[in-house]
């Protein structure tokens, strides 16, 4: 079985001629499906499809996520596979959600929320998916708080078994074993098992907004964090400066193997920009 995580994918924001989102954005398409041309069993884009550029006009960004989307559905198995998506930081949540009831996308459950990712920290989704159960959370700008306490309230009314559990979101907490430049200052920088909050619910933690791969001990879980789309970015360089290189990963388990996850990080390091 595997998963497919697309992540920062900022489609149509070009920051000043340094990225052509929509290049990188094909060539990571054009490779996931040479990678698996058979469909992966379930496509997750962890946030920041679109940038909420004021400047842009609004049918022009529904255009850009019905293009996403498109695309993700090509990339599954089957019209049975699912798309999940969690919102970023930068995504426009009113057209986000539109195009998403539009399109069969499976982000949330439409009785309990109809109004879909419009209020930040609203998401949350368990889906049962073969031998795992996939939890979606909604970080939004924020880390993921809201989710957690979800998440915690809903497994006290269901079975539960963290060991078969996977946890994606944009956001993740804060920590000092990951540096960033998106860590503004020390405030509120949690130490490294930040594990304990999750570890109750899940053995895995998938995230994005870093804009590169890493495999972060947590203490008692490893967070791993997707490359972006858009750019990769050593977080130790000095200024973090962005490379206009495309990237994805891939999630693979076998549902005879006690389930094991191994993650396959993806960089197209012939990519020319």
């Amino acid at each position: 079985m595997e998963i497919l995580q697309l992540s920062d994918i900022h489609y149509g924001a070009d920051y000043d001629g340094k990225f052509n989102t929509a290049n990188q954005w094909s060539a990571v398409v054009k490779d996931a499906k040479a990678r698996n041309p058979k469909g992966y069993d379930a496509v997750i884009i962890t946030g920041d499809l679109v940038d909420d550029d004021p400047n842009v006009d609004y049918r022009t960004k529904s255009t850009r996520y019905e293009d996403i989307f498109s695309d993700a559905l090509s990339l599954c198995v089957n019209s049975n596979a699912p798309v999940l998506v969690t919102p970023g930081n930068h995504d426009n949540r009113e057209i986000l959600t539109r195009v998403a009831k539009e399109l069969p996308i499976k982000s949330w459950d439409k009785k309990e929320q109809p109004k879909g990712f419009e209020e930040q920290g609203s998401q949350f989704i368990a889906m049962e998916f073969n031998c795992k159960t996939i939890v979606l959370l909604d970080s939004g700008s924020v880390e993921p708080y809201k989710g957690i306490a979800k998440l915690a309230a809903h497994s006290i009314h269901h079975t539960w078994h963290p060991e078969d559990t996977m946890i994606f979101t944009h956001k993740p907490f804060r920590n000092e074993r990951l540096y960033h430049r998106f860590m503004v200052g020390t405030d509120n920088v949690m130490s490294r098992d930040f594990g304990h909050l999750i570890h109750p619910y899940a053995q895995q933690y998938f995230c994005g907004h870093f804009h590169h791969w890493s495999q972060v001990d947590c203490g008692s879980m490893d967070m791993f964090t997707c490359p972006g789309i858009q750019c990769q970015i050593d977080p130790y360089s000095k200024g973090c400066v962005p490379i206009a290189i495309p990237g994805y990963q891939v999630i693979e388990f076998n549902t005879y193997a006690n389930a094991e996850v191994v993650v396959h990080p993806v960089i197209l390091s012939d990519y020319e920009p």
